[in-house]
């Protein structure tokens, strides 16, 4: 399997503003890039960028507040059931 090498930036543009291609994006969020596709066409999914008619990028940054925003507390952790 080939992983797709990190995208390098010259200058000194944070990291959370390099900009991913969908399928870095998708490898990223553990999803192949047509369910991101899908997510995008359905109004889901990280925010994107349209770089230009047909390319589309996804910040660091936004792939990581996707994420956060993804992150779900279970219920009842901490808690012991029956306990007084």
């Amino acid at each position: 399997m080939t992983t797709t090498p990190t995208p390098r930036v010259a200058g000194r543009v944070p990291a959370q503003w390099q900009v991913l291609t969908s399928e870095q994006a998708a490898e990223a969020l553990g999803m192949s890039p047509e369910a991101l596709r899908t997510l995008r066409s359905r109004g889901g999914g990280p925010r994107y960028r349209q770089l230009s008619p047909s390319r589309i990028g996804y910040t660091v940054g936004d792939v990581v507040a996707y994420l956060e925003q993804c992150s779900v507390e279970p219920k009842g952790k901490g808690k012991r059931s029956g306990s007084a």
